[in-house]
C-alpha cells in the first residue's frame, strides 16, 4: 500500500514519490546518494527498550521492560549516546511513556499507569490509575487536542475481560482535565478483523501508538509484522507501511515536534538501535 503521509522529496528539480518506505529512503538520500534511515545503536542497558517519548527539553526519554527508571538519552555523539537515569519505581515490565508538559505518564504491562514528576534527579510518583481489565497493554499515547490518554491492548482481550467492557480490542483513556481520571467506559473498539481482511497474515500486535498532531488520526506499530497503521478516529485503516530491514523487534515508536517519526528495534543478536524514518505528514 503506498504511503501518501509520507513527504514528497525534490530531488534535481524532480518530484519523486513512492511507497511509503521508499519515500523516507528519498528523505534520508537528499543527505548523500546511498543513505539510508538513520540508525543508532543504544547503550546495553537499553537493550530491552519498550518505550520512548520527547521530553518538554527536547530530550528522548526511554523506558525498557525490566527496571523502574527512566532514562534520558544525550544524542550529542551519535556514536556513543550517553543516558542518564531517574529511577521511579520497583522493577516490573514497563512498556511506555509519554511526556505530558512537565510529567512522564508510565505504562506498565498489567495495565497500571503512572504518574511521574522529576523531582532533584528523582522519579516522584504522583498518580497512579489501573486499568478496569486483565491484559497485556503495550501502547500508549498522548491525544493532546483532548487532553487524555490512550491506552491500547496488544492483542483481543480474553473471554471473561471482553465480557466486562463489551469490546475485544478496546481503546481505554484516561482524563487528564480532570487530573488523570479513567474514563469509564472504552473509548472504541479497533477494528482488527477488518485490518487483517485488508492486510492478510496479519498478526496485528500492537507494540506502540502515537497520535499524529492536529488530526484525529492515530499510529500504531505492530512490532511482530514489522509494520506501522494509519489509523482514523473510528480505528478504520487508512494507510500502512513496512518497517526497514534491520528491526527485529520493533517495540516503540513517536513523533518528534518537528514531525520525523521515531522507532526502535530491542537487541537480540547485537545492541537495540534508533531508527529515524525521517518526516512523516
Amino acid at each position: 500500500m503506498t504511503g501518501p503521509g509520507w513527504a514528497r522529496v525534490a530531488l534535481a528539480g524532480v518530484i519523486l514519490i513512492g511507497t511509503a518506505v521508499g519515500a523516507w529512503l528519498l528523505v534520508r538520500r537528499e543527505g548523500g546518494a546511498g543513505a539510508g534511515p538513520e540508525r543508532i545503536e543504544l547503550p546495553d542497558e537499553l537493550r530491552e527498550i519498550s518505550g520512548i517519548t520527547v521530553g518538554p527539553d527536547g530530550r528522548l526519554v526511554a523506558v525498557q521492560d525490566e527496571l523502574g527508571v527512566l532514562f534520558f538519552l544525550d544524542l550529542a555523539d551519535r556514536r556513543s549516546p550517553r543516558t542518564t537515569r531517574v529511577p521511579f519505581g520497583e522493577p516490573g515490565d514497563y512498556e511506555d511513556v509519554v511526556a505530558v508538559d512537565d510529567d512522564y505518564w508510565v505504562l506498565r504491562s498489567d495495565g497500571r499507569l503512572f504518574c511521574v514528576q522529576v523531582r532533584g534527579g528523582r522519579g516522584v510518583v504522583s498518580r497512579r490509575v489501573s486499568l478496569p481489565v486483565a491484559g497485556e497493554f503495550e501502547a500508549l499515547a498522548h491525544d493532546a487536542g483532548n487532553r487524555r490518554l490512550l491506552v491500547l491492548p496488544k492483542a483481543r482481550l480474553a473471554k471473561k475481560a471482553r465480557r466486562k467492557v463489551g469490546a475485544d480490542h478496546p481503546v481505554f483513556g484516561v482524563d487528564l482535565r480532570a487530573g488523570g481520571e479513567l474514563i469509564a467506559q472504552p473509548l472504541l473498539d479497533l477494528p482488527v478483523r477488518d485490518w487483517q481482511s485488508r492486510l492478510p497474515g496479519l498478526d496485528a500486535r500492537i507494540t506502540a501508538a502515537v497520535r499524529i498532531p492536529l488530526t484525529p488520526d492515530l499510529l500504531v506499530l505492530l512490532g511482530s509484522d514489522r509494520m506501522v497503521l494509519r489509523l482514523d478516529a473510528a480505528g478504520r485503516l487508512l494507510d500502512s507501511f513496512e518497517l526497514p530491514a534491520g528491526m527485529p523487534q520493533a517495540e516503540a515508536m513517536t513523533l518528534t515536534p518537528s514531525g520525523r517519526l521515531l522507532v526502535t528495534s530491542e537487541g537480540q543478536d547485537g545492541p537495540a538501535r534508533l531508527v529515524d524514518l525521517g518526516p512523516y505528514r
